[in-house]
């Protein structure tokens, strides 16, 4: 009969054991309030060290940060969609990130509601709560400040396109959506605030309306449709020959928005020329003018080998990029990158210099990309001994090689004539280079 009593007392006592060490925590550290369209909770657990007072800052913070992470995955799993429908253009958004940014503005109207200290387990609790609409409408303030600095940048645009500075005006709307896209993260914030429920939130669709606007898709549809009507349009000066790495006529680019007769010239763009095909010397850039123009000098040009020679006159993106340091313009690079126009030049008459250059472009074809090379000593004839061309043989070929661009020239002190296959290895270890260029010259 003893023992049994004891093992009743003994089941009381472990049963009481664990009730004392249930309620040991208060309720709402394991069944905090639900959300509401009115407030947002976080709970924070810090377990106890020597400096009580730290302690509870601790549960504070990790409350605060419970609110956090609710915000966090709700919007993260709004993002998910958004980043799918935009990953193809290169929009790739790094959600912990921006949006721990975006949710920090958010916290300054968070209050600790309830404390607990455990003092057999040494552990401080803290309940967080965020006004979720005092928060909505913080950010909103926030947004709304850019987009109203954003709609004055679009008129801004409006009135250059209107007097034809068609540049300008697209710098003043890839600055407006600059403008509009920092407040991007904050925005979906917003919406994770102000809606009703998570799962309302979920549902709606990815190119919904901004509350705020102008929205980022009305500024990305304006900026679209600027890039879509500008094109060039080859004036004059195509197809002529190049006679002494020069042209007989002008030749025009003109840009415009649009290629119909009402269409736009597209006035202050920089424009870069570059040689697609074969080797010389042009203008490398310039500034389309007020009527969208803008003329290609050529300096020299000779097709290196090929048919013919090719010119391609494009937007300098590299300077939209300088002018708009920021993510945006960015994004609208490769479609200024593909507004470009070709200029087909023929052979015709050399020169000295421009045969130099011919023959250099001719010898690059068969060298490896970025080799480097050194120019040997040209002899008269059969006499194995310099003439009076062998010094401008040797500058302008070295100069044709250089332009190029696809190999490295370099000096050598030797410039012995070698006939012989392990002489021209020699040469070219003595060099220390990867080929020798070297010949003779005679009348003709």
């Amino acid at each position: 009969m003893r023992r049994f009593g004891v093992r009743i007392l003994l089941a009381i006592f472990l049963t009481l054991w664990n009730f004392s060490t249930v309620f040991s925590q208060p309720k709402w550290a394991t069944q905090p309030p639900p959300a509401s369209r009115q407030y947002l909770y976080g709970v924070g657990i810090a377990h106890g060290t020597k400096e009580a007072i730290r302690d509870q800052q601790r549960a504070d913070d990790a409350a605060r940060a419970d609110i956090i992470r609710q915000v966090r995955v709700t919007v993260s799993s709004r993002l998910t969609t958004i980043t799918t429908e935009t990953s193809r253009q290169g929009i790739v958004y790094d959600t912990r990130q921006v949006v721990e940014s975006a949710v920090s503005f958010t916290l300054e109207g968070a209050e600790i509601r309830e404390r607990f200290y455990d003092k057999k387990n040494k552990t401080s609790y803290a309940l967080a709560r965020l006004n979720r609409q005092d928060a909505a409408r913080r950010l909103g303030e926030k947004i709304r400040v850019a987009a109203i600095r954003a709609d004055a940048l679009i008129g801004q645009s409006d009135r250059h396109r209107a007097g034809g500075a068609v540049y300008r005006a697209l710098v003043a709307l890839l600055q407006a959506a600059e403008e509009r896209a920092s407040v991007e993260m904050e925005e979906n914030v917003y919406r994770v605030l102000d809606s009703g429920s998570v799962d309302a939130l979920l549902e709606e669709e990815t190119g919904s309306t901004s509350p705020f606007a102008p929205g980022m898709a009305f500024i990305d549809g304006r900026i679209g449709g600027l890039l879509n009507g500008l094109v060039f349009t080859d004036v004059k000066g195509d197809r002529q020959s190049v006679r002494q790495g020069r042209v007989s006529e002008p030749v025009l680019a003109r840009l415009t928005l649009g290629i119909k007769k009402n269409a736009t010239p597209a006035g202050g763009f920089p424009v870069r020329f570059r040689i697609s095909q074969g080797y010389g010397m042009v203008e490398p850039q310039g500034i389309s003018g007020p009527d969208g123009g803008i003329a290609l000098a050529i300096r020299r040009l000779t097709p290196g080998g090929a048919s013919y020679s090719e010119v391609t006159a494009e937007i300098d993106t590299s300077t939209v990029r300088a002018q708009i340091p920021a993510g945006q313009a960015v994004r609208w690079l490769w479609r200024l990158g593909q507004i470009h126009s070709r200029f087909t030049f023929l052979p015709g008459e050399y020169g000295f210099e421009d045969g130099m250059a011919e023959l250099a472009g001719r010898l690059v074809v068969a060298m490896p990309e970025k080799a480097t090379v050194t120019v040997g000593r040209f002899t008269y004839a059969d006499t194995r001994g310099a003439g009076p061309f062998t010094g401008p043989l040797r500058q302008h070929l070295g100069a044709g090689l250089a332009q190029t661009g696809r190999v490295r020239l370099v000096e050598s002190s030797s410039y012995a004539v070698r006939t012989g296959p392990d002489d021209m290895e020699m040469l070219i270890r003595t060099a220390q280079t990867d080929g020798v260029v070297w010949g003779e010259y005679r009348e003709t």
